[in-house]
């Protein structure tokens, strides 16, 4: 009742509902093998009834063929099911079952259930068949189900076997008065068969192919739509404790044969599955993991805006100086939520439109720690001094590797099988791409006195969605070295050598290709173990190398303080002071590429935060920063943040 108070509409207030239930079985023969199993049972449900929770199972409308029926009725359901059993692996379910909602639905359901289980064999089998009648919506249904699943076991231990299976479902709506048939009735056959072996054990496997063919309503009769093929082979071998592989891959041929019935698909062939495997040797000196996954997917029709908020309360910047930017031109905007003086924020915009993809991804993790291809303990009195030496040389080497590359591609008819295994840009077909590669080796990794890092990065976008192609890319290779002098302070050096590329295929003025050189040594103090206190000097050369091929020189010294108490409070102040010589054009994109969002002479950068621990779950920040960069006015920027952890 809306309003409980009220006597309005209080004759719908109390709803009846009874269930009754009858369970009889009887032993066919002397030693009970056989047994005979009946069960009884009625539901009523009066109109006004509303269960508090949902009792019924969940494909109970589906099982009905309910629809969309909503309106209220008096509701019958008789059930009458008989079950024949035999303790070798023998049972037959037989029901059949009437259901009747008061001048709006009508069914009779027939259903049958075999389960057969001897020596190798094993069958089951269901048939689900109804007869309905709509009565306000004038249809008649008539719902087939049949399912079998049949196996045989090739081998005495059940390793291996191979078997079939068979699901349909034909649903025909009818006019009740004259018998044509309704545009919502359809056909599916389906069937499979597999050979596959246990996967429990250290080898498994399973080789399977099916077919579906699926018949819709088109003029008053079903006309096959489409045919489906699909050919999978799944399973793991792991011969020993430091190999490990398992698959999972389905490759499929879709053929659309009418068009008009599924006119948001095509005839494609695809690959969907996923591959991992994970070895290792030497005494776990070598260590890989590689990981292959193909899906389907849908990638938006995408579409920015940008919305300007209070100075240093947004994410990025605009780089054009027009008072009345367009908001919607994503070139004139970098994202840079660091920048105290971004005062944008971007808003995606809704729409429907989507592009169908199929979406490939590659993620390889290789690791190599000589150190431990032998226990410097294992020698022998034959071992020479040098071959002693050469061994604990060689045992500080180690090295990283990361590769991801993700791609996605738009689904055509056009795709091959052999797409799925190219991972390169040349095709047009693709939607999206970010490839992310790391390279490292370590001379005395995690050594206390010092240590070595030579190193490569490199990162490689696509995008397709906002303004035609756009690539991005950053290559990044650096020499980094850390010298403890004395116990509390450290020498870090950084050379590095960078070039950072952009080109879109729309506005070729904006591309750029950018090559710096760079050294930055840093000093590293801990005059307790609560605070530290850094130095760093960088300086850094970088040249366009297209267009008018611009120059810039940049001189930065760094300093910052730092001193925390554990669960009590930090603070950290820092200050920067950087002298850039750049000939290009003054507030141009490139201007913000190059010095990174600093100006042309001096730039001062300061800035600083204090967190207290307010509570066990709670911290109060207050973050200030201010800069001032060439000739614009000087900045200042607070912020003050609450933050409870649960």
């Amino acid at each position: 009742d809306k309003n409980r108070l009220s006597t309005i509409s209080d004759g719908d207030n109390i709803g009846v509902a009874t269930f009754v239930e009858g369970n009889h079985s009887v032993k066919l023969d002397s030693l009970g093998a056989w047994q005979l199993a009946t069960r009884v049972s009625h539901e009523y449900l009066a109109r006004d009834f509303i269960a508090l929770n949902p009792y019924r199972q969940a494909e109970f409308s589906r099982d009905w063929n309910i629809g969309t029926i909503l309106d209220k009725g008096e509701e019958h359901l008789a059930y009458l099911r008989t079950n024949l059993s035999h303790n070798k692996g023998f049972s037959l379910d037989l029901s059949t079952s009437i259901f009747d909602k008061y001048k709006l639905y009508s069914g009779r359901r027939q259903e049958a259930l075999l389960n057969y289980t001897q020596g190798r064999w094993q069958l089951k089998s269901t048939t689900n068949y109804l007869q309905s009648t709509l009565k306000t919506q004038n249809l008649q249904t008539v719902f087939l189900r049949p399912n079998v699943y049949a196996q045989y076991f090739l081998t005495s231990d059940k390793r291996w076997a191979i078997g079939a299976e068979y699901d349909g479902e034909s649903n025909e709506l009818s006019d009740a008065a004259n018998s044509q048939l309704k545009d919502r009735s359809y056909l599916y056959h389906y069937g499979k068969a597999f050979l596959r072996h246990d996967i429990s054990e250290t080898f498994g496997l399973m080789v399977a192919a099916s077919q579906r063919v699926d018949d819709l309503f088109k003029s008053d009769r079903l006309t096959r739509a489409a045919k489906a093929t699909e050919f999978e082979i799944g399973g793991k071998w792991s011969p020993k404790a430091t190999s490990d592989l398992q698959w999972n891959i389905i490759a499929r041929d879709l053929q659309v044969l009418e068009a008009s019935l599924l006119p948001n698909d095509i005839s494609k062939k695809s690959v969907l599955g996923k591959l991992d495997y994970n070895w290792s040797a030497v005494r776990n000196g070598i260590r890989s993991t590689t990981s292959y996954n193909t899906n389907a997917g849908q990638e938006p029709k995408i579409e920015y805006v940008f919305q300007r908020v209070e100075v240093g309360q947004g994410d990025y910047f605009l780089i054009n100086e027009s008072e009345t930017p367009n908001q919607t031109n994503v070139l004139d905007f970098r994202y840079d939520p660091s920048n105290p003086l971004s005062k944008y924020i971007r808003l995606s915009l809704v729409n429907n439109e989507f592009i169908r993809t199929n979406n490939i991804e590659l993620n390889q993790n290789f690791q190599l720690d000589a150190a431990k291809f032998w226990e410097l303990s294992d020698t022998t009195k034959r071992d020479s001094i040098k071959y002693l030496r050469a061994k604990k040389f060689a045992a500080r080497f180690s090295t990283l590797t990361n590769v991801r590359i993700q791609k996605k591609q738009l689904a055509t008819s056009a795709l091959g099988y052999e797409d799925y295994v190219d991972f390169g840009l040349q095709d047009t077909s693709v939607v999206a791409y970010a490839a992310n590669n790391t390279h490292s080796i370590f001379f005395n990794r995690g050594h206390v006195k010092y240590d070595i890092q030579l190193g490569t990065r490199r990162n490689a976008t696509r995008v397709t969605q906002v303004n035609g192609i756009e690539d991005r890319g950053l290559d990044v290779y650096f020499i980094r070295s850390r010298w403890n002098i004395v116990t509390p302070v450290d020498f870090f050096i950084v050379l590095e050598s960078t070039n950072k590329t952009y080109a879109s295929a729309l506005f070729a003025d904006r591309n750029l290709q950018i090559e710096g050189r760079s050294i930055k040594p840093e000093i590293n103090y801990r005059p307790t173990n609560q605070s530290r206190i850094i130095f760093r000097a960088s300086f850094t050369q970088r040249q366009q190398q297209i267009l008018n091929q611009e120059r810039a020189t940049i001189a930065e010294y760094y300093g910052e303080y730092s001193i925390r108490k554990a669960q009590k409070y930090s603070v950290d102040i820092r200050g920067s002071y950087l002298k850039i010589a750049f000939d290009g054009k003054v507030n141009s994109p490139l201007e913000y590429d190059m010095l990174e969002s600093l100006k042309n002479g001096d730039n001062y950068l300061w800035g600083g935060q204090i967190t207290k621990r307010m509570a066990k779950n709670i911290d109060l920040s207050f973050v200030y920063d201010g800069r001032k960069t060439g000739l614009s006015p000087m900045a200042h920027i607070g912020r003050a943040q609450l933050k409870a952890t649960f």
